[in-house]
């Protein structure tokens, strides 16, 4: 089966009124402006793509290693982080930074995707657009799904100074991977698609339509069934490598 990323983007020019943005674009770069990579329905809704092609494992090795150094743990062998954590009184705190080592690539990829989206929409003057990101996960195997939907929630609740959002241009994230299944009594195996909308969705409703449509598109271009996740009694998530 072709990678996650070559399938997906040959999946995308399946959808409505696809239009490359870098072909669009092809000979001429608008001075000092980002761009997303797709456009679809028509121009109303604007797609970045990312993909994350490193796992973190390293970053949670060094973060033990580093209170073993410290002299505040004795690690021996391969035994699971909350182990680690248990006997600490400052636990709590030692799972945030070890969260925000892990997925602070999340954070970049935020950055990014609402600067392109915003410069997408003046490039084209499609102001009213849809932002979606889609991250595709390739090879991270130590971001869970339950892992990213937190992270994800955690870039769309971020604010100003003044109290605004941070990231107002994309409303709504799609994570997809197939490097984590779901855990479930059937002999179908699904993969999950976690989609969270950010906490302008109201301002433009056709994002969820879109991301809804997107998920089921997917499963129908991968010849599988779309089901949603309550209709399953799921158990969590499994990696599907090592």
């Amino acid at each position: 089966m072709p990678d996650l990323r070559k399938r997906f983007e040959a999946f995308i020019r399946t959808l409505d009124g696809f239009e490359s943005v870098d072909a669009l674009l092809k000979d001429r770069d608008p001075d000092g402006k980002k761009r997303a990579d797709y456009l679809l329905w028509d121009r109303t809704i604007i797609v970045e793509q990312k993909v994350l092609e490193i796992d973190p494992h390293d970053k949670a090795q060094d973060f033990v290693d580093d209170l073993m150094d410290q002299g505040r743990v004795v690690v021996y062998g391969r035994v699971p982080i909350e182990h680690v954590f248990s006997k600490l009184p400052d636990r709590e705190t030692l799972r945030r930074q070890l969260h925000y080592k892990l997925t602070n690539r999340i954070d970049a990829i935020f950055s990014g995707a609402d600067k392109q989206t915003r410069d997408t929409r003046e490039i084209f003057s499609i102001p009213d657009a849809g932002g979606v990101l889609v991250i595709l996960n390739e090879n991270a195997v130590t971001l869970s799904p339950e892992t990213i939907g937190h992270k994800i929630a955690q870039m769309f609740g971020k604010t100003n100074a003044d109290g605004s959002v941070r990231y107002p241009h994309n409303t709504v994230a799609i994570w997809i991977s197939e490097i984590h299944e779901m855990a479930v009594n059937h002999p179908t195996t699904f993969y999950p698609i976690i989609s969270m909308l950010g906490p302008n969705w109201r301002d433009n409703l056709r994002v969820e339509y879109f991301a809804n449509d997107l998920a089921r598109c997917w499963a129908a271009f991968n010849g599988v069934p779309f089901v949603q996740a309550s209709e399953l009694p799921q158990e969590g998530f499994r990696p599907t490598k090592a």
